[in-house]
C-alpha cells in the first residue's frame, strides 16, 4: 500500500508534466498568432478579391444565358461555368395537416418509407421517477459508490491541454 506522500509526490509530477506541456502550447499558440498576424489581412484580402470575381463572373453567365444553348457550359483555366437544372427543394405544410393528407393517401409501405419515427429514452427526466415506477419499468439502478479521480482547474490552456492529452488517452486505452 502506498502512502499520501507516495500520491502527493506523483500529483506533484502530473502537476509539473501539465505545467510544461502547457508552456508548450502556450509557446504554440503564440507562433500560430504571429502567423495570423502575418498572413491573415493578405488571406482575408484574397479570399475576397476570389469571392468578387465569382460573383462578377456568375452575374455574367447569369445575363446571358442565350450564349450557353450548346454547350450548356465552359471551362476555361479549370473554371466551369455556364447554367444546369436546378436542384429545386421542397416546401413543406403544416406537419399534422401533412400527416392527415399522408394517412389518406399513402399506402403502409410508403408512409414507412417517407416517414421515420424516433423514440429515445431521456435518462434525466427518468431518473426522477419513483423507484417503484423504475422497479416497474425494469429499470436497475446502480449505486454510485467512491471512485477516484483527478481533476484542475480549467483555463484556456487547460482546456487545451486537455484537448491535446485526449487522442494520447484514447490510444493508451486502445493498446490495452
Amino acid at each position: 500500500m502506498s502512502s499520501i506522500d507516495d500520491i502527493t509526490k506523483a500529483a506533484e509530477l502530473v502537476a509539473q508534466a501539465r505545467a510544461e506541456l502547457s508552456g508548450v502550447i502556450r509557446d504554440a499558440d503564440l507562433a500560430l498568432a504571429a502567423v495570423r498576424t502575418k498572413w491573415g489581412e493578405r488571406l482575408r484580402t484574397a479570399a475576397a478579391t476570389a469571392a468578387e470575381c465569382e460573383a462578377d463572373l456568375l452575374k455574367l453567365a447569369k445575363g446571358n444565358q442565350a450564349l450557353f444553348v450548346r454547350p450548356q457550359s465552359i471551362e476555361h483555366q479549370g473554371v466551369r461555368v455556364g447554367w444546369r437544372k436546378g436542384k429545386g427543394r421542397l416546401e413543406l405544410p403544416d406537419l399534422k395537416l401533412m400527416m392527415k393528407r399522408m394517412a389518406k393517401l399513402l399506402t403502409k409501405p410508403q408512409r414507412a418509407a417517407v416517414i421515420k419515427v424516433e423514440v429515445k429514452v431521456l435518462k434525466g427526466p427518468l431518473a426522477r421517477l419513483s423507484g417503484e415506477i423504475l422497479q416497474k419499468l425494469g429499470v436497475n439502478t446502480v449505486g454510485a459508490g467512491p471512485e477516484p479521480f483527478v481533476s484542475f482547474p480549467k483555463s484556456d490552456i487547460e482546456k487545451l491541454v486537455d484537448w491535446w492529452l485526449k487522442p494520447i488517452a484514447v490510444s493508451a486505452s486502445e493498446e490495452e
